[in-house]
């Protein structure tokens, strides 16, 4: 019996001696991110980017904050797509301090976009 456990997002191939080939992986993220509102949205992103932007110390920090920032127009402009683009692979500092200040919409599409 295996005691292998994976939590994936999107994988082409997941486990031991898992193999892909010629695979092609498209994400739609207007249907992952159905039942948010867009509207409501956009302003958790900019509370969460200007609270993000006094913490920002890293590159890898201040990269964040600016996909936050462009995450933020994009939902103003009513691009899902674009907004799942913007916010995929921010990582836990994100999704914490998203979480810590009340923006619970932005940390829901935060895990959407990511996988979590």
């Amino acid at each position: 019996m295996s005691n292998n456990i994976f939590n994936t997002g999107v994988a082409g191939a997941v486990g031991p001696s898992a193999q892909a080939s010629n695979v092609t992986i498209n994400q739609n993220y207007g249907t992952m991110f159905s039942g948010i509102d867009m509207l409501t949205l956009a302003p958790q992103l900019d509370k969460l980017k200007e609270n993000l932007i006094t913490e920002a110390k890293s590159t890898e920090q201040l990269l964040a904050v600016a996909a936050i920032s462009g995450a933020c127009d994009a939902a103003k402009s009513n691009q899902p797509s674009v907004v799942g683009e913007k916010l995929k692979g921010l990582g836990n500092w994100v999704l914490d301090a998203a979480t810590k200040i009340g923006c619970t919409v932005a940390a829901e599409a935060i895990k959407k976009a990511s996988g979590f």
